[in-house]
């Protein structure tokens, strides 16, 4: 029962958090299931940065205009290929 309770309390407070604690609570919950595992690829893991996500947002974008580029070429010489004889 009061696993029950303790569950639902941490279930509330991480609803009513930012992103950020939802993320901590993940960390802290990954290293106790690791065990001694997570010291060791900690240290061959570059350092973690929280990113807004409006940097995400334009990452993708530009990705998206890079691989839509490509495609778009790859499309013309196809044509032009093919309308050549």
């Amino acid at each position: 029962m009061l696993a029950i309770i303790l569950y639902l309390f941490r279930f509330v407070r991480l609803v009513g958090s930012g992103h950020q604690a939802v993320a901590v609570e993940n960390l802290a919950f990954a290293s106790c299931n690791a065990g001694g595992r997570i010291q060791a690829k900690a240290a061959l893991t570059a350092p973690r940065h929280f990113v807004q996500e409006d940097t995400i947002v334009r990452w993708q974008r530009e990705r998206f205009r890079r691989f839509r580029s490509v495609l778009l070429i790859k499309q013309l010489l196809d044509f032009a290929a093919r309308n050549e004889r």
